[in-house]
């Protein structure tokens, strides 16, 4: 269970990476609690027999080490050096070489006892998810639609409103990267209804509209979001139908055309 357990959270961080964040590991963060200052970050620490030592966990990040190192070494946690507890190997899931302790929504302070006599070394890494802004920023203009807005509890959205009897068309002069959001009027009663994308009269894409309301938007009532990625080529046509009632929303990829790999921050 623990394995199907450990093999569902990596699925998860892969649908999350995808979602413009990914998962990183860097050196632990230890910590002097006499001068109560950081020392330098090292994922591989050397202790001396019994020897502690502190480390600094911040909230939602997580813990990676190997899974030897639970033989000889113990780990407590706490936000405080006096509220303390000791981590149960049981907290720990294992798989293969490598052994993790889930994040909290809460920092930590975790004390690392060295149980042996020997000198040794830890090898022990923190594990955090890194956030990238979404590329594609600028909203586009949809010639003969009209926009509309839909409206979310704190915040309103505007989209472009396509009917099954138009067709939009926009012309690029430089070649472009875009992505096509679309949402599904539901007042509509046809269901499984598609978006058609043409580059210069070719189809290169058709675009599932989902049939199930997104609960998060109060009016008017729409599916739950799909989309698709285009590359547009220099001096060329895109053009935009659907079979059912469409809410359209086409974005601009910000960065340059051949740039595919650069991440900006938050």
């Amino acid at each position: 269970m623990r394995a199907i357990t450990f093999i569902m959270t990596l699925l998860l961080f892969a649908t999350i990476s995808r979602a413009n964040e990914v998962g990183i590991q860097t050196a632990a963060q230890w910590v002097d609690l006499s001068r109560m200052q950081f020392i330098q970050a090292n994922a591989n620490k050397h202790f001396a027999p019994r020897q502690k030592a502190w480390l600094f966990l911040p909230s939602h990040a997580w813990l990676v080490t190997t899974p030897s190192a639970l033989d000889t070494f113990e780990f407590f946690a706490g936000e405080t050096p006096k509220l303390q507890r000791v981590i149960p190997t049981s907290d720990w899931l294992c798989i293969q070489s490598r052994c993790q302790l889930s994040a909290t929504a809460q920092n930590r302070l975790i004390q690392v006892a060295y149980t042996g006599d020997n000198a040794q070394s830890l090898a022990l890494w923190q594990g955090s998810m890194h956030s990238h802004r979404d590329p594609y920023r600028r909203a586009l203009r949809l010639p003969g639609l009209d926009d509309q807005t839909l409206q979310l509890a704190q915040d309103t959205e505007r989209w472009f409103y396509l009917q099954p009897t138009q067709v939009t068309s926009v012309f690029f002069e430089h070649a472009k990267k875009l992505k096509l959001e679309v949402r599904k009027d539901l007042h509509a009663i046809a269901q499984n209804g598609t978006v058609t994308i043409k580059v210069n009269g070719e189809v290169i894409s058709t675009i599932a509209i989902p049939d199930i309301q997104a609960d998060e938007y109060l009016e008017p009532k729409v599916g739950l979001s799909n989309q698709d990625y285009i590359a547009i080529p220099q001096g060329s046509y895109l053009t935009i139908t659907t079979s059912v009632p469409t809410y359209l929303n086409l974005l601009q990829m910000h960065r340059g055309i051949y740039d595919d790999n650069a991440g900006i921050n938050s």
